[in-house]
């Protein structure tokens, strides 16, 4: 499912390629949770954490603006929380294994390549107005490589996190190369050049900050336990891994550079300015105060921000007037929690809090913990170092990626094995028809509303012109009331 969600399209869907997967995620889970016979749970923690971060999220979705958009995020959350603290861990007791890794850089090397293959493209042809690939690959609109999400920051988290299982892989077990030829072993390399080359052109400012400090906590935790000392067979393969992500970098310079003399093909184009990360962080800020408690609702943040971004562009003072865009995520995933959730999101910041505290006790030197046991903590750290900058845990391929490495971490630590008696069964189970119903509904939704705008002769983007008109229908804070009069007589006059 983890590889699916990442390829899956439903072309009849409205927003086929985020809404589908969200529904083939809830699909998909819910079915296992019919199939499958768990006699038993593995619990690494207290169960009242579901229900408490559950019963959060339910809170504030009734005092949601739109109850909707709230109730099904909620229960996006919820499967997720299943899926990621229950399921996971029940079904993979020893997590994550060397099987998926090598799976994971296979599928990696397949989207570098189509990222390869969208810059390259655009360095012919320029800007284009159809997809590349139909449901795979967007238009080339920028020199920035956007790859199969279609957006450079969430496509160049995928990849840093495709170096950290190179990495990974070939320190802890080398499985792809086994040979005694030298030309055979520096080839090796080519794979994690490609995948850093192709990261490097996505030019995701907040990818690089991730990446670098991936690195370093690897240099530093190799250094505490002398693991970089002469002599070492860690130090000669961090040394060549450093040195093939270098010669990518040269090599993403030098076509940075070549392209620049061409017209309209450098990158001048680096994405959200600074200043409107700052409003929209300020906005956000400004709701939480408002709202401390219960928040507005999950996913409601995008219906609140236009009473709040002139406040905010005013208090901040230095941001520029464009800086007063419009966006649907606060660009800061705990600053959007706080205001959305209220005391949801000073849970969650509570949690994130003691991931990094315990993090920081992997660098001791009077601990011996183990290579696979420190990336399992390094491989959440890309996601929540993006997710401060960009919005990638709403995005449901990474999302399920995210809760997947959630779920491996919760393995190493001890947990107790709880029976399954009849009547929870059969709770689980009523529960997961009516979440999978309610799916179903949703699912029916969005393909009613797919087929609307599939089949009108439009030459514009109909679907995020329609996104749009939804949210500004549904904005309580409309500067222009009086179109919210007009709407049914405009839909009746059109049709």
């Amino acid at each position: 499912m983890i590889f699916t969600l990442q390829f899956f399209f439903l072309p009849v869907f409205f927003n086929f390629n985020i809404n589908a997967k969200f529904f083939l995620f809830a699909f998909v889970v819910s079915i296992l949770l019919l199939l499958l016979d768990i006699k038993s749970l593995n619990l690494h923690f207290p169960p009242i954490v579901i229900v408490a971060l559950f019963s959060l999220g339910a809170l504030s979705s009734f005092g949601a603006y739109h109850r909707p958009s709230a109730f099904i995020a909620t229960g996006i959350f919820l499967l997720l929380l299943v899926y990621g603290l229950l399921i996971f861990p029940s079904i993979f007791s020893r997590g994550l294994d060397c099987l998926f890794f090598s799976l994971f850089l296979v599928f990696i090397q397949v989207v570098s390549s189509l990222g390869l293959y969208q810059y390259f493209s655009f360095f012919f042809s320029g800007k284009t107005t159809v997809p590349l690939i139909p449901y795979l690959l967007p238009p080339n609109k920028t020199p920035r490589v956007a790859g199969i999400y279609g957006q450079p920051n969430l496509f160049a988290l995928l990849l840093v996190v495709g170096i950290l299982v190179y990495i990974f892989l070939h320190l802890h077990k080398d499985i792809l190369f086994k040979s005694s030829n030298r030309l055979i072993i520096k080839a090796r390399y080519l794979p994690l050049m490609t995948t850093s080359l192709v990261f490097f052109l996505t030019g995701s400012r907040a990818g690089l900050i991730a990446l670098v400090l991936s690195l370093m906590f690897i240099v530093l935790f190799f250094a505490r336990r002398n693991w970089l000392s002469k002599g070492s067979v860690f130090r000669l393969e961090i040394i060549n891994t450093f040195l093939a992500i270098a010669v990518a970098y040269l090599m993403y310079f030098l076509l940075n550079k070549y392209m620049a003399m061409l017209p309209d093909r450098g990158f001048t184009d680096v994405g959200m300015s600074a200043d409107a990360r700052f409003v929209f962080w300020t906005a956000s800020l400004l709701i939480f105060l408002n709202h401390p408690w219960i928040g507005v609702g999950l996913d409601n943040f995008k219906f609140f921000l236009p009473k709040y971004i002139n406040s905010a562009h005013d208090f901040l003072g230095f941001a520029e007037y464009e800086a007063m865009g419009y966006t649907q995520w606060s660009h800061n995933e705990l600053l959007q929690l706080l205001c959305e959730g209220g005391t949801l999101g000073l849970v969650i910041v509570g949690i994130l809090l003691f991931y990094f505290l315990k993090f920081t006790t992997l660098f001791r030197k009077n601990k011996n913990y183990s290579l696979r046991y420190f990336f399992s903590y390094l491989f959440l750290l890309p996601f929540i170092v993006q997710s401060m900058f960009s919005w990638p845990l709403r995005h449901p391929s990474l999302l399920i990626l995210f809760f997947s490495f959630i779920g491996s971490l919760l393995t190493h630590y001890p947990g107790r094995s709880i029976p399954v008696s009849r009547w929870k069964e059969r709770l689980v189970r009523s529960l997961t028809i009516c979440v999978l119903l309610v799916a179903m509904w949703v699912g029916y939704s969005g393909i009613q509303m797919g087929s609307f705008f599939h089949n009108k002769d439009y030459k514009d983007n109909v679907q995020s012109s329609f996104i749009e008109f939804e949210q500004l229908e549904k904005n309580p804070f409309l500067q222009h009331p009086l179109l919210l009069e007009t709407i049914p007589t405009y839909v009746r006059t059109a049709y």
